[in-house]
């Protein structure tokens, strides 16, 4: 498990690598053109993005004419106006800049002489932006594939309409080896092959193999094949019903195993695989319906949930934070963006404030002077700052969380330790130590009284918060542990994750109080990354690297 984490960190940096050029310095949102005409104008030199030192931004829909920034003896109309703030830093200086959408209002809101230190570069959402991780070479002028929503090795469907064909070559000059009726199910044998500025898949349907495409001119012609829906009315999981625990439900999509909860148990937020970059959100009273699919320009690491659920805070592969917005209705999809991390953020974590975010990764990019490797970092995304940079672990930071009532940050590292830190000082508040691998995840329990962390060698351990020691051994040992959660009440903690060797991907399912397994669950083909529960924890949620998103409840 161990190995193939690094494996992934090792590919999602290989990609960045082989990205275009043009892909890192693209992506400003036209707006930064008036942010770029202010400065110029006070400092009296025509500077371009290359001139600043630093620069960031964020979107919002701000409730007046005054973008945010209301100037004194001013009267504002009431009138709700999209509107950036743009962040440029020019010779130790920064400056605050606020500029509409429409770019018709624009003005310095203020000027400070500390530097900001988080510099950006930034790749903001857009509908008709090509995917960057798709695995096609650069297209030809006007070309823009469809974003992808497959990959290989799972089920698709043919959607409504005429008969899918298969041809003997990913070509439109293939031979035609046979059609596909609507609504059938096939299985993706291999691809995606890019070529005639389409994606194209090897197929099966039963039994006869070819090439098709998965869309065209806008339109899918193989999609996902929907999940089931949940039974009405599921009962808790409790230590007497986990026997009964089975999956109920099940989707194959290009996913990585990462997803999040939201607060109110909900909805389900589960990352885009390469080529599908963004966010799949699954709807728990409507699995049976397509999810939504909120589309990103950039291969996404690690996501959270904001505490009222209208928000997502995302780690990407080029060392960005995000948080996107998850209205039904929003015009405003990305609403802030930093680059915390020089290569790549892995991990992520929303505090309960609704305010303090905490970003890890390779090298953090801060003024602060400490070890900026494997750095975390706290931010404030109302006031587009950073906070704090904490320094101290010598390895990969895997796993963060926020303890229920934000007075604690957990971290979880390679360097096989647990850090507990204080995200309103800044500080350090202890080092748990007794793990002898890397550690892999970590979860607070409900009432924050307990921690529970696990690692590569399958120990799990358990934590009193407030001596700050081992209270039990919960395993000593077996297959990788990468994701744990606890059940809404505390009694029940799930954990997840595979031993290639063993073959074993199961999630099994504790008695906290007992510290036994009273439930193991089988259906997961390889690695497990990422387990939730639903609010009312009735749901059990696990995302595997067998591109699988599993649901699990207590039959009835």
């Amino acid at each position: 498990m161990e190995n193939m984490l690094r494996r992934q960190v090792f590919w999602l940096i290989l990609l960045l690598v082989l990205m275009p050029a043009g892909v890192m310095a693209q992506g400003a949102p036209e707006q930064i053109d008036e942010a770029l005409n202010q400065l110029s104008a006070v400092v009296n030199q025509n500077l371009t993005l290359n001139d600043l030192e630093n620069w960031r931004w964020a979107q919002d829909l701000y409730p007046d004419l005054s973008l945010g920034c209301p100037q004194p003896d001013t009267a504002y109309a009431q009138i709700g106006t999209q509107g950036f703030r743009f962040l440029l830093t020019y010779e130790s200086v920064v400056y605050d800049i606020r500029v509409s959408a429409d770019r018709e209002i624009a003005f310095i809101c203020s000027r400070t002489g500390d530097g900001e230190q988080a510099g950006a570069t930034s790749t903001p959402v857009d509908d008709d932006a090509i995917d960057t991780s798709v695995a096609c070479p650069d297209p030809e002028p006007g070309v823009i594939y469809l974003p992808q929503r497959l990959t290989s090795e799972i089920q698709a469907r043919v959607v409504d309409g005429p008969p899918l064909i298969q041809r003997s070559e990913p070509s439109d000059n293939g031979a035609v080896t046979g059609e596909v009726p609507a609504q059938a199910i096939v299985n993706i044998v291999t691809g995606p092959v890019c070529a005639d500025g389409q994606i194209w898949w090897q197929v099966d349907y039963d039994g006869r193999a070819g090439w098709t495409v998965e869309g065209r001119d806008g339109n899918y012609w193989l999609d996902t094949v929907p999940a089931l829906a949940l039974p009405a009315n599921l009962a808790a999981f409790t230590v007497e019903n986990a026997g009964r625990v089975a999956e109920l439900s099940r989707v194959e999509a290009n996913i990585v195993p990462a997803l999040a909860a939201s607060p109110a148990g909900d909805r389900v937020a589960v990352l885009g695989g390469p080529g599908t970059s963004g966010v799949w959100l699954y709807d728990l009273a409507a699995l049976d319906a397509m999810p939504r699919l909120l589309r990103g320009t950039v291969l996404l690491t690690d996501v959270a949930f904001g505490p009222q659920g209208q928000s997502l805070l995302l780690g990407d592969a080029t060392g960005g934070i995000r948080v996107w917005s998850t209205a039904q209705d929003t015009t405003l999809l990305e609403r802030w963006f930093d680059q915390g991390h020089e290569m790549v953020t892995t991990a992520v974590a929303f505090g309960p404030d609704a305010r303090t975010v905490a970003s890890a990764g390779d090298v953090a990019v801060t003024g602060v002077e400490i070890d900026t490797n494997n750095a975390i970092l706290l931010w404030d995304v109302e006031d587009v700052a950073q906070k704090f940079a904490l320094g101290g672990h010598t390895a990969t930071v895997n796993a963060m969380t926020f303890s229920p009532d934000g007075s604690l940050l957990v971290s979880a590292s390679d360097d096989q330790t647990v850090r507990l830190w204080n995200p309103v000082e800044g500080s350090s508040v202890a080092v748990l130590e007794g793990h002898e691998a890397p550690v892999l995840a970590v979860a607070f329990s409900p009432d924050g009284t307990q921690l529970a962390s696990a690692s590569s060698d399958g120990a799990i351990l358990l934590w009193d918060v407030d001596t700050q020691a081992v209270a039990a051994t919960v395993q000593a040992s077996g297959p990788a542990v990468a994701a744990l959660a606890f059940s809404p009440d505390g009694t029940l903690l799930a954990s997840a994750g595979g031993d290639d060797a063993m073959a074993d991907y199961t999630v099994s399912l504790w008695d906290v109080a007992a510290g036994e397994v009273i439930a193991v669950l089988d259906g997961h083909t390889d690695n497990v990354g990422s387990l939730a529960f639903n609010a009312d924890g009735s749901v059990l949620v696990s995302a595997g690297a067998d591109k699988a998103v599993r649901f699990w409840g207590a039959a009835s």
